[in-house]
């Protein structure tokens, strides 16, 4: 969805009236070649522009709301879990058994398979220091 500014809005009407055409809102009774048909119009722009900024500011509160107090995770499911790890990490370590092959097996691109091995390093090296 495009949103279109105040100022927009009335440099399209001003491109439309300088090409020597008019702008008329037969529903709404607007006419641009009028000043209280501009005004009409810049009203119109002004109150759809709150009601959109509006509904972000709800949005983003409601996302919130829904994070802090009820501890919802929006976006993508995270691919890597403990699980996978543990699988990709076993998996590499057997020499009969090659990328592409793991990859296929388990479901999952190169670049995660290498993400996963890299974190099983990483919590390896955890484990031994703790």
């Amino acid at each position: 969805m495009r949103t279109i500014s105040q100022l927009h809005l009335l440099e399209i009407v001003e491109e439309i009236e300088a090409k020597g055409a008019r702008l008329i809102s037969i529903h709404e009774h607007i006419d641009t070649s009028t000043a209280t048909g501009k005004m009409l119009l810049s009203i119109l722009g002004i109150l759809a522009q709150f009601e959109r900024d509006l509904l972000i500011e709800r949005t983003r509160h409601g996302m919130k709301v829904a994070r802090e107090q009820r501890g919802v995770r929006f976006g993508r499911p995270a691919k890597l879990n403990p699980a996978i790890i543990r699988q990709v990490a076993l998996a590499h370590d057997d020499p009969d058994i090659t990328v592409p092959e793991a990859c296929r097996s388990l479901g999952l691109s190169k670049s995660t398979y290498y993400n996963a091995l890299r974190e099983s390093k990483i919590n390896h090296v955890d484990a031994l220091t703790n």
